[in-house]
């Protein structure tokens, strides 16, 4: 079985070796990489915000109508939630996927621009 090691990974070498002599030039290095993370949080927050919005107000609906009825049946919640997050896939889905989509062609276009 193969094991990555900390001294196989090129970024640690350049931080431990490297780090005296570059001075600040280790934080030029590493802003594509952060922004490319920082990108990543907000297109996973874009694509899953419409889903867990929906679902949480169903669910805050549906769970003040089960208090005020006391009826207290926790499948209730299931059917409505799942209509109302393929209702939201219907009408977001494209978007979503299309947004997912040019993230992955920015990732190539930086594994290739890194790879030249």
């Amino acid at each position: 079985m193969w094991v990555l090691r900390l001294s196989q990974v090129p970024f640690v070498l350049s931080l431990s070796k490297h780090a005296r002599n570059r001075g600040n030039q280790i934080m030029d290095d590493t802003a594509p990489l952060l922004a490319l993370a920082d990108r990543m949080l907000w297109v996973t927050a874009l694509v899953a915000a419409p889903i867990l919005l929906a679902s949480l107000a169903v669910g805050l609906v549906v769970g003040v109508i089960q208090a005020a009825t006391s009826v207290n049946e926790q499948t209730l919640t299931f059917v409505p939630k799942l209509a109302v997050i393929a209702l939201v896939l219907v009408l977001f889905g494209g978007s979503m996927m299309a947004l997912v989509g040019d993230f992955t062609q920015e990732i190539f276009a930086a594994i290739a621009g890194v790879a030249r």
